[in-house]
């Protein structure tokens, strides 16, 4: 990471912000490093760079949902409800032997996640997993889902 002083302080405020919650002290032999990327609305993102360990795990694939299924479940709807899952991942415990592989390191300190995070190689394949488990019973009669959002149409109020 080639920042200066002011990036570091930012990595350094998010850590300590990630550490209140969902992010402990690691002295796990994992150490992915972090990035900081600006959002679209300019605030600064924290992102850790799996590409490593993602490249030495072995890649669960799960049944995409079926379009022709969603669109018949559409046919005649007028209203539709969204949900958007606000940090769905961050909601999913971690194995103990997961939660050391999320490791990362930044120019003054390391930790790891707790909880599920965003841009792990099977982390799609476990929340897909979950919401498949949770939602079964509402499928195609109540609503749908893709990942962490869930669609909800209906004919009346």
């Amino acid at each position: 990471m080639s920042g200066g002083a002011s990036e570091r302080e930012t990595i350094s405020c998010i850590v300590q912000e990630w550490k209140e919650f969902i992010v402990t002290e690691t002295k796990s032999a994992y150490a992915s490093p972090v990035l900081l990327v600006t959002k679209k609305d300019g605030d600064a993102r924290l992102v850790v760079d799996y590409r490593k360990l993602n490249a030495q795990t072995v890649r669960k694939v799960f049944p995409t949902p079926n379009l022709d299924e969603h669109l018949e479940t559409l046919h005649g709807a007028t209203l539709f409800t969204t949900l958007d899952l606000a940090s769905g991942y961050l909601q999913v415990p971690l194995t103990e032997t997961s939660k050391e592989k999320t490791a990362f390191i930044t120019p003054s300190e390391s930790g790891k996640f707790e909880r599920m995070v965003f841009g792990l190689i099977n982390a799609p394949y476990e929340f897909s997993r979950l919401m498949q488990r949770i939602l079964q019973p509402l499928k195609n009669k109540v609503a749908m889902w893709y990942l962490d959002d869930i669609l909800v149409p209906s004919t009346s109020f």
